[in-house]
């Protein structure tokens, strides 16, 4: 064979495989074009269907899970609605505050009369008046703007992604609420995947998380340290705390039993940062000693032989996975069954003090 015809031949033969590279790569590319197109991020998706949810409920809702993403992660309201025959629904947004609770509260009150309102209790709701979809949120659940909230927050919700998670119930799901829709964590480079991407809605604000914290460094983000979980009393913010005051005095005005729950971290974060657990319990028994029938289940101080908060139970730093949440769901349906039948003890299932948990 002459040379040329052999080098025809391997031009032939390199040619063929950088086509066959270049058909990969613009289907892998287009793939992921697909998946970042389609399927929605976190922010739109979780909160926006939530909301579309929570207004479209035919039966009334009985007890609101009011919180932040903590909640739409560790508390599953399908399965205590099952477990309880009442009608359970997490009223969640990854970033609510109290002002933007208050708020829904009373807007979902119009058309539904909670028997109970489980509010949840952490250092972030008690340093900020102002989330990143609070006005979002609002507009989704009653279709306005309203002039008081938008007084009480600045917020421009047009930047949040509701155009592209409307597009995508309209498309994928006819405009009609639809469980098991899956959806990213953050919005990744083309074709790219991490340990966030298995997520799904489950129903009544509930969001089930596959990923463990297997193989990632378990320290709590700048964001939550400077902003968020870290805690001295000169962080209080004081409007927080108002709107804090202004849901207990709405639930008594309105024969709503209120009832305050924290949602567990790690172990090892508990640990970590002991001091700010510390230092922000003792504020918030400041802040409530003056109301003598306060229910509070403290869930950072949850008994081992009811949950060990081993790392397993976790997506990352403050977050349960759906194993936590399979976990943590049973023993909130028991303790609302004593709640309910006036047998509940705070001891039974919680410890006193912190350093209890590493004996």
């Amino acid at each position: 064979m002459k040379t040329s015809d052999l080098n025809k031949k391997m031009n032939s033969a390199i040619m063929f495989c950088v086509k066959i590279v270049l058909v990969l790569s613009i289907t892998l590319a287009s793939c992921g074009l697909l998946n970042f197109l389609l399927v929605p991020t976190l922010d739109s998706s979780v909160v926006g269907i939530s909301m579309i949810d929570a207004n479209r409920q035919e039966d009334n809702i009985d007890i609101m899970m009011m919180g932040t993403s903590r909640t739409y992660r560790g508390v599953d309201a399908p399965y205590l609605s099952e477990e309880l025959n009442k009608n359970v629904f997490d009223i969640v947004s990854n970033s609510a505050t109290y002002v933007s609770i208050y708020h829904l509260l009373v807007e979902l009150c119009k058309n539904n009369t909670p028997e109970k309102v489980f509010l949840e209790v952490s250092s972030v709701n008690f340093k900020r008046d102002t989330g990143t979809e609070d006005e979002y949120i609002y507009h989704l659940l009653t279709g306005e703007n309203k002039e008081e909230y938008k007084n009480a927050i600045s917020l421009d919700y047009s930047d949040l992604g509701i155009f592209e998670f409307v597009n995508y119930l309209k498309n994928f799901a006819n405009g009609k609420f639809a469980q098991n829709v899956s959806y990213k964590v953050n919005s990744l480079p083309l074709g790219s995947t991490d340990y966030y991407d298995n997520c799904e809605y489950r129903g009544k604000g509930f969001s089930y998380a596959n990923a463990t914290c297997e193989g990632k460094e378990m320290v709590l983000p700048n964001s939550y340290l400077t902003n968020g979980d870290a805690w001295e009393e000169e962080h209080l913010n004081e409007k927080a705390l108002e709107y804090f005051y202004k849901i207990i005095d709405y639930c008594n005005a309105n024969n709503i039993e209120l009832v305050l729950y924290s949602l567990p971290y790690p172990k090892i974060i508990i640990e970590k940062y002991y001091d700010d657990f510390t230092q922000f319990d003792i504020s918030f028994h400041s802040y409530i000693e003056k109301y003598d029938d306060l229910v509070y289940l403290d869930f950072t101080k949850v008994k081992s032989q009811f949950m060990d908060l081993s790392t397993d139970y976790f997506y990352n730093a403050n977050h349960c996975n759906g194993t936590g949440a399979d976990v943590l769901s049973p023993i909130i349906s028991e303790i609302m069954k004593e709640i309910e039948s006036n047998t509940y003890q705070y001891n039974n299932w919680f410890y006193d003090a912190y350093e209890q948990l590493f004996v």
